[in-house]
């Protein structure tokens, strides 16, 4: 290509690239919507077994708690938590696969992962819930099907599990899914100022 050909390109790219600029649209921002709420647990009365052979680590200390989310039925989780020996290094929480309704699943082996934590100082919260977590409607009276609303759910357990001196004495937290439940913790911080901190 010679000079004079060049010296004719520059100006024309300049042209169609002031033309773009004039007649690109340019959106209006909008605010962020505000952080989804988490909701509330209480401590259910009466005693819960959480037997070796259903997956939970033995020796643990096992409660129930009825989970409220605003948009979606209250559902039970049963949370067991082991302490290490020690000073605990910070507390590790698990959130099943599937629809989380079983401590320990093949797929994500938590039990395995579960006693390795804690041969190695850390604390161990596991859970279950009494139904999949992703059901909104048990009693068919709401009509809504939202997994974000649902989400409510483990952010809020999650939550309460990070705020707890029991469940989280000393430390750091973090939470391990696998399969479904890696997805339940992603979409339990998704846009829940609360979890952030995990």
């Amino acid at each position: 290509m010679t000079t004079r050909n060049l010296f004719w390109l520059f100006p024309i790219s300049l042209l169609l690239a002031s033309y773009a600029l004039l007649t690109l649209r340019v959106s209006p921002v909008h605010a962020q919507s505000a952080p989804l709420s988490i909701g509330t647990w209480t401590e259910n009365t009466g005693s819960v077994s959480c037997p070796a052979s259903a997956g939970w680590l033995p020796g643990g200390t096992c409660k129930q708690y009825t989970v409220h989310c605003s948009g979606a039925d209250d559902d039970v989780v049963t949370v067991d938590y082991s302490a290490p020996t020690g000073t605990s290094k910070g507390t590790i929480a698990f959130v099943a696969a599937e629809g989380g309704t079983s401590p320990n699943t093949p797929v994500g082996q938590e039990l395995t992962f579960a006693q390795y934590y804690l041969s190695q100082g850390f604390a161990v919260v596991q859970t279950a819930w009494l139904n999949d977590w992703e059901g909104l409607d048990a009693d068919g009276d709401s009509g809504s099907d939202s997994v974000l609303v649902a989400a409510c759910r483990p952010a809020t357990v999650l939550s309460a599990i990070n705020a707890s001196t029991t469940y989280h004495p000393s430390g750091a937290m973090c939470a391990q899914g696998a399969s479904a439940g890696s997805a339940r913790i992603r979409s339990s911080g998704t846009g829940r100022r609360s979890i952030s901190t995990m």
